[in-house]
């Protein structure tokens, strides 16, 4: 896929398709660099960055084989919008869909954006096709951040009071933490330092219920995700319905120096 880079005196992230390859700030780099990695089983995977999941995020959803692990979004190659003139901007449009299981077209415009210290990232959903039904969906960002130290003892990570917390805590391999706010419109703020490294605070605004997830299966990178609905309620009348207007979703990466 085609690789650009949008930088100012203290940003730099190289964007892929639709994913972010990598992303420094002040020189010091706050994502695992995308990439293969070899685990000790042998087992290959791409592991790094950052990279959207939609129109579903984890497994794929049953009575809807078609749609691969984490959806079509993050894996097709995106048309560049042209026009812009903005060094600090990027755009692209993907279409998805339109398969016999997921028959719905779903244009998706990605636009990459920072100013200072600040990394945007926006979403603008359409459904593009003719079908009178309603497309299900869910949205979410995998982050991948860098963890130099080892994950019990190199992140301090500030999550927000929520009655329905799972699980607070030390960060051990592989603990996920989700975090439920059922008010729809609601910012969930992420304050979180990465010992050596630096600080940032994550922010999402979108229509339906956000959480969080915590997880990791490499010393090297924790991953802290920022998730719109959640996936078990794909394709039910509790999940995420794309109308035939547009779906916005906006989240916020700020970054400050330790």
């Amino acid at each position: 896929m085609e690789t650009r880079t949008i930088e100012n005196g203290c940003l730099r992230v190289v964007v892929a398709g639709n994913c972010i390859n990598s992303l420094e700030f002040k020189g010091k780099n706050f994502f695992f660099p995308r990439g293969i990695i070899t685990y000790e089983d042998g087992a290959k995977k791409m592991r790094g960055g950052s990279h959207p999941c939609f129109p579903i995020f984890g497994s794929t959803p049953p009575g809807f084989p078609e749609i691969p692990p984490h959806g079509w979004l993050r894996d097709t190659d995106p048309i560049m919008i042209k026009g812009k003139n903005d060094p600090y901007i990027i755009e692209t449009y993907t279409n998805i869909g339109g398969t016999r299981n997921y028959p719905w077209l779903i244009g998706c415009i990605t636009q990459f954006k920072i100013c200072n210290n600040i990394l945007l990232i926006q979403y603008t959903f359409k459904k593009v096709d003719t079908q009178e039904s309603m497309a299900p969906f869910n949205l979410a960002l995998h982050h991948y951040w860098v963890n130099p130290k080892g994950i019990k003892h190199n992140f301090n990570l500030d999550l927000p009071e929520r009655p329905n917390n799972i699980f607070r805590g030390i960060l051990e391999k592989a603990i996920k933490i989700r975090i439920d706010t059922p008010t729809p419109r609601i910012i969930p703020t992420v304050n979180f330092e990465i010992i050596g490294i630096g600080k940032v605070k994550m922010e999402m605004i979108s229509d339906g219920e956000n959480y969080i997830v915590v997880w990791s299966d490499n010393p090297d990178f924790l991953c802290i995700e920022q998730v719109i609905n959640t996936p078990f309620n794909f394709g039910k009348t509790a999940g995420l319905h794309l109308h035939p207007g547009i779906f916005l979703a906006q989240f916020r990466l700020e970054f400050k120096e330790e």
